[in-house]
């Protein structure tokens, strides 16, 4: 008897039908664009990376940099942030925004994971609007950019 059929016997005599569903998609997995810099910086979404602020903050930093941004439907070709760090001998990651903070780390935000140093700063929406924020990122970059790679393994 097929699955459809039998389900519509239990339900004809009155009997509650559980169906179960997918797990949901895993939100901390990473869509990590082209390229093989040492520099990881993760976005929102691939949108977000692909505007003229963006192109600046590469350019500021003055060592290749790869985008990355959260995988919305985690699927198994997307990597977690140590797998990346790993397998692409990361130094530094930059996180923009709180909300993709909160997905990878959850709660607990570590400074430095595996080879990088761990940095969050405002996402790139307000970046754009706010010169404050523009000029603290500008002086992490800045920051940054002067200290060696860390060698403290988590």
């Amino acid at each position: 008897m097929s699955e459809t059929r039998r389900r519509d016997y239990l339900e004809a005599l009155g009997i509650d039908v559980w169906i179960s569903r997918p797990a949901a998609p895993a939100q901390d997995r990473l869509l990590i664009g082209p390229g093989d810099g040492s520099v990881l910086l993760v976005c929102e979404s691939p949108e977000a990376c692909s505007g003229k602020l963006a192109g600046d903050i590469v350019r500021a930093l003055g060592v290749e940099a790869v985008w990355a941004w959260l995988d919305p439907n985690g699927g198994p070709d997307s990597e977690k942030l140590d797998e990346a760090i790993a397998a692409r001998l990361l130094t530094r990651v930059i996180v923009f925004g709180t909300a993709p903070a909160m997905l990878i780390f959850g709660a607990n935000l570590p400074s430095v994971q595996g080879s990088a140093a761990i940095t969050t700063c405002s996402s790139l929406d307000e970046l754009a609007v706010s010169g404050s924020k523009k000029q603290s990122l500008w002086a992490l970059i800045r920051s940054t950019s002067e200290l060696p790679p860390p060698t403290a393994r988590q």
